[in-house]
């Protein structure tokens, strides 16, 4: 009888460290799963200069930036820290380009003659001939908003002066073949 209940709480303790450590590992990878803004931020340019009173540092010239999943490239990229931390990233001239690679292996790509990434918040906004390719369905507008977090998002024709309309290109359920920024 001793041996019995020797072997029923043995068995209740080794269920209760794998629950254990089945929370704990979820609890790693939902910590992990939102892990871009800690994520390093490499920069390639030919030129760069800073501005410690003002927290921004400015890169010019064939300028290519890494930061986990996300790749940018631009002419000109601006910086802008917070805290000691880098807040947004800011790219002009065109073609300035964004790619993400999302977790499901999609990647999203974007273009526009000015880019701004909020890196706390994980909001991308387009401005001026904006391209946004994602899940084989091309937006463009004058401005786009982008939300890597929420994976949604917005967009805006031009002004009372240029045509005030948006373009979607939705790709055929029978024609998988993806529609590319480019085109």
């Amino acid at each position: 009888m001793a041996k019995r209940k020797y072997h029923r709480a043995s068995i209740q303790y080794i269920m209760c460290r794998k629950i254990f450590a089945c929370i704990i590992l979820f609890l790693n990878l939902s910590v992990f799963a939102d892990e871009e803004p800690r994520s390093p931020i490499s920069v390639n340019a030919d030129y760069a200069e800073r501005d410690e009173k003002t927290g921004q540092t400015r890169y010019e010239g064939n300028v290519e930036i890494t930061h986990g999943k996300i790749k940018i490239y631009a002419n000109t990229v601006e910086i802008q820290y917070k805290n000691k931390k880098a807040s947004s990233i800011l790219c002009k001239g065109f073609p300035s380009s964004f790619e993400y690679s999302r977790s499901d292996q999609e990647l999203v790509s974007a273009k526009a003659k000015q880019i701004e990434y909020s890196i706390d918040s994980r909001i991308l906004s387009l401005k001026n001939e904006a391209a946004l390719e994602n899940n084989g369905t091309l937006i463009k507008g004058d401005s786009i908003k982008y939300d890597l977090k929420s994976e949604t998002w917005q967009a805006k024709g031009g002004n009372e002066f240029e045509d005030r309309r948006i373009q979607l290109l939705i790709p055929a359920i029978d024609n998988p073949a993806k529609v590319k920024v480019s085109d």
